[in-house]
């Protein structure tokens, strides 16, 4: 047998269903009990099961947006990565989907804009261009099934990367090559910047974030984009630098910028070359 109950309320309505068994005239067991209550005047709460996407009309075209859910965000924020189509809405913690929705209104012709300039990924495939610490190499096939890649002068003033082994195996075997130089080139720069300010980390890790280009754990774990081996030899110091001084200082106020600039006192050029240049890094291989 099973009962239910519907009540409505100043705050919305609230249903109740209940499965029960009924013996002799007695309640025995309850098998089910499930309720739902939803506002009617309170904005629905964002919710990681639901609502994923938000599309919306940008130069006549639908565009979907993918929709993230950050606990530690302070406000809506909308941004653009270079792999995948959609861009992507992060809603903080307390946030809402009708504000959601109108934040990426008023921020529409910025979408649009960012849409329309998206720049083309550029393959690791013999004969493509791509940067490597700062300087173009063109890509190409060494014609041997094994050996290392090697960096060697170019016949037009433009360094080239040889890259051994089959072709299907052309772009694992490069992009292992580059977080290996990664690695040694970020690992040099944390043991410069660590001396210097008296300091010392855990463990360095390669990852291919996408959201930043270095991280502080408070346990002293450092982590990295591989992708910095592209960018100029001072950015990637600059942002050893950065996440060595997080080893001190948790946080982005003076006193952390301070010490930044005391083992790097170029960081302030650095750091704008990243951040006019930096999101190109992410259009090279898959």
């Amino acid at each position: 047998m099973s009962s239910s109950l519907c009540e409505s309320g100043a705050l919305g309505l609230r249903f109740s269903l209940r499965l029960i068994e009924i013996k002799d005239g007695e309640i025995k067991r309850v098998i089910y009990s499930v309720q739902m209550l939803r506002s009617f005047f309170a904005p629905t709460r964002a919710s990681n099961k639901y609502n994923q996407t938000l599309t919306l009309e940008i130069a006549g075209e639908q565009v979907d947006l993918s929709i993230r859910h950050n606990a530690r965000a302070k406000r809506y924020t909308l941004r653009m990565p270079q792999k995948g189509n959609a861009p992507i809405l992060t809603i903080p913690k307390h946030g809402t989907y009708d504000e959601a929705h109108e934040f990426a209104l008023r921020n529409i012709d910025w979408l649009a804009d960012r849409i329309s300039n998206k720049s083309p990924i550029i393959a690791f495939e013999s004969g493509a261009v791509m940067p490597f610490r700062g300087e173009k190499c063109r890509l190409q096939a060494s014609g041997s099934l094994r050996g290392r890649v090697q960096c060697v002068a170019g016949d037009d003033h433009m360094k080239t990367l040889l890259v051994p082994g089959d072709s299907q195996h052309f772009e694992r075997r490069l992009t292992d090559w580059l977080k290996k130089q990664a690695r040694e080139d970020i690992t040099k720069a944390c043991h410069h910047h660590a001396n210097n300010l008296g300091l010392q980390y855990r463990s360095i890790a390669i990852r291919d974030q996408r959201t930043r280009w270095g991280s502080c754990s408070s346990g002293g774990r450092l982590n990295f984009s591989w992708r910095l081996i592209l960018a100029p030899m001072e950015v990637l110091d600059y942002v050893a630098a950065h996440e060595v001084a997080h080893l001190e200082e948790m946080n982005h106020q003076p006193q952390f910028w301070r010490l930044v600039e005391k083992t790097c006192p170029n960081m302030k050029e650095q750091r704008k070359w990243l951040r006019k240049n930096g999101h190109e890094l992410h259009q090279y291989g898959s």
